[in-house]
C-alpha cells in the first residue's frame, strides 16, 4: 500500500508513523535516508538530540585541518591519507581490528574509513564538540533543523 506524505509517497507507509507535513521537498531532489529521517524526528522529538546528519568528506576535511584532501578516495595515497587521519583521531589498532573483523566481506577500505570518519563525527556530537553546516542552522517549516553535523 501506498500512502502520501506531504508531496512524498512512501511505500507502506502508516499514518500514526509517519505525521504529514506541509513542508516542500520532492522525492527526486532529496534522498530516501533524508526523507527517513525527518520522518522519524517528527513521529520521536525525542531523538533529536541523538540522531544527526553527517558526511565523510565534511568530517575527513575538519580531520584534515580544513584542507581538501588531494585526490579521489579510491587512490592508495588517499587511502593511506586517511587511514592516517582515522588513526591519530581512534588509533590503528582500531582500524587494525575492524579490517581484521571485514576480512573476506565486500566492504572495500575506502567505505570503511568512511564509517570512522562519520562516527568521529557522532562522537563529537555526542560529547558536545561538533560543529554543524551551516553553523547557525535554520529550521524547516517541522522545526528541524538543516544541518550537517562535522
Amino acid at each position: 500500500m501506498i500512502e502520501p506524505l506531504g508531496r512524498v509517497w512512501v511505500r507502506g507507509a502508516r499514518r500514526s508513523f509517519l505525521p504529514r507535513c506541509d513542508r516542500p521537498c520532492w522525492q527526486r531532489r532529496i534522498p530516501r535516508p533524508a526523507l527517513f529521517r525527518d520522518d522519524l524526528l517528527r513521529a520521536r522529538p525525542e531523538w533529536r538530540d541523538r540522531l544527526a546528519e553527517v558526511h565523510p568528506e565534511l568530517s575527513f576535511l575538519a580531520l584534515n585541518g580544513a584542507a581538501p584532501l588531494p585526490a579521489s578516495k579510491h587512490r592508495i595515497d588517499c587511502i593511506y591519507r586517511r587511514r592516517t587521519l582515522i588513526a591519530a583521531a581512534f588509533s590503528m589498532a582500531a582500524i587494525e581490528s575492524v579490517v581484521a573483523q571485514l576480512a573476506g566481506t565486500r566492504v572495500k577500505e575506502d567505505d570503511m574509513l568512511d564509517a570512522f570518519a562519520a562516527l568521529w563525527s557522532a562522537r563529537r556530537w555526542i560529547v558536545g564538540t561538533a560543529e554543524t553546516l551551516p553553523p547557525e542552522p535554520p529550521k524547516d517549516a517541522c522545526g528541524l533543523p538543516m544541518q550537517i553535523v562535522i
